[in-house]
């Protein structure tokens, strides 16, 4: 156990060892930046989402989950929580805020283009945030981190997948466009777990 233990933490301390700190910092300042490439993707990774979720398809919501450039700026302000830089954080919280905000308006708009539909099993199934959900976002901010520092972009599709970003605020805006005040808010609740979970976990990771 002593020795598991000695590993663990031999482990913790060389995870940035051979890491190109400022190379670290202009990527994560790239993918939290507000530009028309950020703004693209969320419309489209949206727009995608929507329609997997108004066709009840997994796979296309998954597809949307990879599209989708919002762990970019929750990223960010991951790593500024763990350098205490409030200038950073608060970059990347304006790219989160106005991408989810073009998120939420489209969706909106999309879901009233199909006015009275039921609720699908893929919308139900943003509707029902839990501790558990919280658990996932926070373990998969870790590997997000620690992939970030190790630049291993690959883990970053498994972290898009594991913690929901753009499905539920969809969700929200389907609750929105159809007055339903409880999907609604039970998707907003979601997004914002998953986005404090991965923030937390992605400043522990790199601290």
């Amino acid at each position: 156990m002593k020795q598991t233990h000695h590993s663990w933490q031999r482990f913790w301390r060389e995870r940035h060892h051979g890491v190109d700190a400022a190379a670290v910092m202009r990527r994560v300042g790239a993918d939290g930046r507000l530009d028309a490439r950020f703004l693209f993707l969320t419309l489209v990774s949206c727009t995608v989402a929507m329609l997997g979720l108004l066709l009840d398809s997994t796979p296309v919501v998954i597809g949307a989950m990879l599209m989708a450039p919002l762990l970019g700026p929750i990223a960010q302000m991951g790593i500024a929580l763990a350098r205490a830089d409030a200038a950073m954080a608060a970059r990347g919280a304006g790219t989160l805020i106005a991408g989810a905000g073009c998120a939420l308006a489209l969706s909106v708009l999309l879901a009233w283009a199909v006015p009275g539909d039921a609720p699908t099993r893929e919308i139900l199934a943003r509707t029902q945030p839990g501790l558990l959900d919280l658990a996932v976002a926070i373990v998969s901010g870790l590997a997000g981190g620690y992939a970030l520092v190790r630049t291993d972009i690959s883990v970053f599709a498994g972290v898009a997948i594991a913690t929901a970003l753009m499905p539920p605020l969809a969700v929200c805006g389907y609750g929105i466009a159809h007055a339903d005040a409880a999907i609604a808010g039970s998707a907003a609740l979601l997004f914002l777990g998953n986005m404090v979970g991965i923030a937390l976990g992605i400043a522990a990771a790199s601290a």
